[in-house]
């Protein structure tokens, strides 16, 4: 193998490397919430982790929930509750009281053909809780922490037992994250298009040379509009 074409194959591997590695970060960054809520979450078998980054059916407010209704006939939708996470200190979900097994079949509510799981909130700085029915299959969402690591992780509240929130932290690095993005990517590329400028001129590589320009200008402009 010729020198060009060494230097032609290291800059097409670190475009690709580059496209990859900025492509999974920004993935990471914008999948999780603005705010970090963080606390323990008890599966139906009574295994106990914990998580943070947790939301339900991907939000953190604004989480709907319905009074239970009189007779299954009625329509659950209208009567809802939107709940808060910053309000709430611990979700507690119902099981089966005529379950004879191990304790840990959820009693499920069935209202127009839907099913609905039961759970008791519980406010902070409130004496009283409250009870609601949620989707039998709506998720919580959050991240488990093992020795300092964050593995993604959901459960719907058919197995879930209870869910703490015991805090919540604004992500204020969010920001300066995507700016130090920029500046790597925006090296990196300029680095790349350095040793692109020293290929040879020569007519066999002068083309493969040109493309490989064309593609560093397409490459920063997908770069703009990612973070912008």
């Amino acid at each position: 193998m010729s020198r060009s074409l060494k230097k032609i194959v290291r800059i097409l591997v670190l475009i690709l490397f580059c496209g990859y590695c900025n492509l999974e970060s920004m993935r990471t960054e914008k999948e999780k919430p603005e705010i970090n809520f963080y606390g323990k979450l008890i599966d139906s078998s009574g295994h106990s982790y914990a998580v943070e980054n947790i939301t339900i059916g991907g939000r953190y407010k604004d989480i709907i929930v319905y009074q239970k209704p009189n007779t299954n006939a009625r329509y659950p939708d209208t009567h809802k509750t939107q709940l808060n996470l910053a309000e709430i200190s611990r979700i507690q979900t119902f099981f089966d009281p005529t379950d004879q097994t191990n304790g840990s079949t959820k009693k499920i509510l069935t209202f127009d053909k839907r099913d609905y799981i039961q759970i008791e909130v519980t406010w902070h700085g409130r004496m009283s809780n409250q009870r609601y029915i949620i989707e039998r299959y709506k998720k919580i969402f959050c991240d488990q922490v093992i020795d300092g690591l964050l593995l993604e992780k959901e459960i719907s509240f058919e197995a879930l037992k209870e869910l703490r929130i015991d805090g919540y932290k604004e992500r204020h690095s969010q920001h300066i994250s995507y700016e130090s993005m920029v500046t790597q990517t925006k090296a990196m590329l300029n680095s790349i298009e350095h040793e692109a400028h020293e290929l040879s001129d020569k007519p066999e590589i002068k083309n493969i040379k040109d493309r490989i320009l064309h593609l560093i200008d397409e490459f920063k402009i997908k770069i703009k509009n990612w973070f912008t």
